[in-house]
């Protein structure tokens, strides 16, 4: 089902006020977030690898991202990744307090309570998708590629 980026944003209403856990770095610029209550493990998209996931699952794909406060950058997708690991956790903990989609990029920013900051930035006009967030029903709303906003299971 195709979705306007207004949808989007308003498809993570839900986790606001919940808690981001689980942050990790994955492969390239791969980062995942988890919201919400935790789920049984499963198979890490991608990956195959279980763990559990949150009610909320945020995975940032083809997209450049950085993690700030309001007065500092602490983390950024190019970094040296020996730091990056630890440097994302930073995220573990914060409440969401909102979520926004821009356009036509599709670009998201996930704001949390104390100020802190995810910022994505899309990179490929076509051919990879931005970043995805799993619901708790099972569908998965889909950034990209390009300006494409999908929402499917």
């Amino acid at each position: 089902m195709t979705l306007t980026p207004q949808d989007a944003e308003q498809a993570f209403s839900p986790a606001r006020g919940r808690p981001a856990w689980g942050t990790r770095l994955g492969v390239g610029s791969f980062l995942t977030v988890e919201l919400g209550d935790e789920r049984p493990a499963t198979g890490t998209p991608g990956t195959g690898e279980p763990r559990p996931h949150g009610e909320f699952h945020v995975w940032v794909y083809c997209s450049a991202w950085r993690i700030e406060t309001p007065t500092a950058v602490l983390a950024s997708s190019e970094d040296e990744r020996d730091s990056l690991a630890a440097a994302v956790r930073v995220l573990d903990g914060k409440v969401l307090a909102g979520a926004q989609v821009d356009t036509p990029s599709l670009s998201l920013t996930l704001t949390f309570e104390d100020g802190t900051t995810l910022r994505t930035f899309s990179i490929f006009t076509d051919g990879y998708e931005h970043w995805m967030l799993y619901l708790p029903q099972g569908d998965v709303i889909t950034a990209g590629p390009g300006t494409a906003v999908s929402r499917g299971t």
